[in-house]
């Protein structure tokens, strides 16, 4: 018998010091990168990019990166490779 559709899931709110200790990292790794002198137009677009990328905050990188994690771990492991990650 199949269960009954849920309206949605709902996510557990995240710990407030845990989410705090998370901007803050964040914030200071902005910093550094708006100190660094980019020496080539390539450097230009990869410090823009990763700026962009602690700068989203649609949570699309918690949600993809379990998955991506466990693929990259399949396939070294399909290789014979090391494990990436401890998990």
């Amino acid at each position: 018998m199949k269960k009954p559709a849920t309206a949605s899931r709902r996510r557990r709110p995240r710990a407030a010091g845990k989410v705090a200790g998370r901007q803050a990292a964040i914030s200071a790794t902005l910093d550094r990168l708006n100190q660094i002198e980019p020496r080539t137009p390539k450097a230009v677009r990869v410090i823009a990019l990763l700026q962009g990328w602690l700068k989203d905050k649609s949570g699309y990188d918690e949600k993809a990166w379990p998955g991506l994690k466990t693929a990259l771990d399949q396939e070294r492991a399909r290789r014979g490779a090391e494990r990436l990650f401890d998990e």
